[in-house]
């Protein structure tokens, strides 16, 4: 698979425990939901995180059902994948209290709390949990 931006990295990736379902985040802020078929990664949907600018983390649930998205200016986002594929929003969003990118998200094996992480400055870190 090549992503379908040119000139882009993919800069994290995650997968459900089977090996159906992969989220990639790129360096040019979109989020790619593919598709396992036949050990092939088929694209199955493309849209761009909603706070704009790259993304550095991205967690799935081991059942493939749902993912964390970490986004710019302290965003970071919960995603149901039957919304996303139909729809491509996020079932939550959250801000946490700052402007720098979210570089860390982890998810609740069953999507029911969701975590992002964001460098405040050299020194000091914020964490934020959402249900």
């Amino acid at each position: 698979f090549t992503p379908t931006t040119a000139n882009d990295s993919i800069t994290t990736i995650d997968m459900s425990a089977d090996g159906n379902w992969m989220i990639y985040g790129d360096y040019s802020g979109n989020l790619v939901l593919l598709a396992n078929k036949g050990g092939l990664p088929v694209l199955w949907k493309q849209m761009p995180v909603p706070s704009g600018g790259g993304s550095h983390c991205v967690r799935m649930t081991p059942d493939g059902r749902a993912f964390a998205a970490g986004g710019s200016q302290g965003n970071f986002y919960l995603y149901d994948v039957a919304t996303f594929i139909s729809t491509g929003q996020p079932a939550i969003s959250y801000q946490i209290p700052n402007t720098s990118s979210v570089y860390g998200v982890a998810i609740a094996d069953d999507a029911s709390a969701v975590v992002g992480i964001s460098n405040q400055n050299t020194t000091s870190g914020l964490v934020s949990y959402v249900t």
